[in-house]
């Protein structure tokens, strides 16, 4: 069974890599929305723009009058995500043909973009497999040690020896069987209950956790991840949605990260809620045994559960939450007619399920976009090595100017002739010296 620090050994570079990726795509993404001052949505919507006919149109040496409008609609692309008017007045003065290079950069970006988020997602789902096998690994090994625990408890009748066991039992019980989960309402039930319908007093209490999640090893992202748990997993308690993330956001925001068990318990909190969202626990029984702790939390505001029920924006029947719901479907459904997805009109009664059909489909769309994209590089590629590999006049001998990666080494490079023996004229081959 692989130990903690072997998981650890194997994820380092799985992590290194999504590391790197996630840099890269932060770096590409606010170029290309600098450009021209670009709304984020560009990212997105330049999906609907086929990077075959973009080619094709970029290759034409004359343009016809349907290639012109195809052009006027990409003008018209560009300008709908410009944020301001001075640029989108650019935009406007822009010859056809500087828009269409335009318009074939910044979809090449955007594919750049793309693929790099593959590989993003790639490593991710890497290192949320090999996170799986560590938490199975871990869940026997305590299991196997509590129980042993157990046994060895009820055959010891040495007295100081039982009571060493009884502390260690005691211990894990604290911890991994959440003994201590009720310090999450030390604030008192209806202190929590004001603090949640308070704005000011919950915006308040969401910036001192942001300020301190790192002093626990933890990321602000994880939050956004962490919605909608009761609504997802705890159907009886839905009027309850996202109680239970404020609970946990409360908690950190006044503990003490510099006491070692305290960090303990919010990373043990963390996890548990990232493996239910993630459908990680390696056991049913497990996860049975959180959704009990999280059910027995929530019990506590039973009394205000008629007024969550009318207040709180973020279950699904709320006023508030039906209206954004609207919104939501309302651009997912403009969206696929825009994208020209079909299918959708099934899941026209669960945004939730909308979301998801639209999310897949664009991910069809984007997997085809990726495929032409890697077969047009591959294609340019192979043009440009055709091209550097006809010899060039060099002091009268002919000259291959590319190194063995087929890149184009620029005048001055450290170059060094090698004639290829049973040619009638002499070719000096260009060898790089990385070596």
């Amino acid at each position: 069974m692989a130990t903690k620090k072997e998981f650890a050994d194997v994820n380092k570079s799985v992590v290194s890599m999504m590391k790197t990726y996630k840099s890269s795509l932060d770096e590409m993404r606010n170029s290309l929305l600098a450009t021209y001052n670009f709304d984020k949505s560009i990212l997105v919507d330049f999906i609907v723009i086929d990077i075959n006919v973009i080619k094709e149109l970029h290759e034409k040496e004359t343009l016809d009058d349907n290639d012109k409008e195809e052009i006027s609609s990409y003008r018209m692309f560009l300008k709908s995500h410009i944020l301001d008017k001075a640029n989108s007045g650019k935009i406007d003065v822009m010859t056809d043909k500087f828009v269409l290079d335009l318009t074939y950069e910044l979809k090449s970006k955007v594919m750049d973009i793309i693929t790099t988020n593959e590989e993003l997602v790639k490593y991710t789902r890497e290192y949320r497999e090999n996170l799986q096998e560590l938490n199975k690994s871990k869940y026997e090994t305590h299991k196997k040690y509590y129980n042993t625990l157990k046994e060895e408890y009820e055959k010891e009748t040495d007295k100081e020896k039982l009571r060493q066991i009884e502390n260690e039992i005691n211990k894990i019980e604290y911890i991994e069987k959440y003994g201590f989960i009720e310090e999450l309402l030390e604030p008192g039930v209806k202190n929590l209950f004001d603090k949640f319908f308070d704005e000011k007093r919950n915006s308040y209490i969401i910036t001192k956790c942001f300020n301190k999640v790192k002093l626990f090893g933890l990321s602000k992202g994880l939050f956004s991840s962490l919605i909608n748990i009761e609504e997802e997993f705890l159907p009886d308690y839905e009027e309850f949605n996202n109680l239970t993330l404020f609970l946990f956001t409360n908690y950190i925001a006044y503990a003490n990260d510099t006491i070692p068990s305290t960090k303990e318990k919010v990373i043990k909190i963390a996890n548990d809620l990232m493996k239910l969202k993630n459908n990680a626990f390696f056991a049913t029984e497990e996860k049975d045994d959180f959704i009990k702790v999280l059910k027995g939390i929530l019990d506590k505001f039973d009394e205000y559960k008629d007024f969550f029920k009318e207040n709180n924006s973020s279950y699904k029947n709320n006023e508030v939450r039906a209206e954004m719901n609207k919104k939501k479907k309302e651009y997912l459904v403009n969206q696929m007619v825009e994208f020209g997805i079909p299918g959708y009109e099934e899941y026209l009664d669960d945004v939730n399920k909308l979301e998801e059909y639209y999310t897949d489909r664009l991910h069809d769309l984007e997997k085809d976009q990726i495929t032409k994209y890697k077969f047009i590089k591959e294609e340019d590629n192979e043009e440009y090595k055709d091209k550097m590999m006809k010899p060039k006049k060099k002091n009268g001998i002919e000259v291959m100017n590319i190194d063995s990666n087929g890149k184009e080494l620029q005048d001055g490079s450290n170059i060094e002739p090698l004639v290829a023996r049973g040619l009638t004229t002499p070719v000096m081959i260009v060898a790089d010296h990385d070596d």
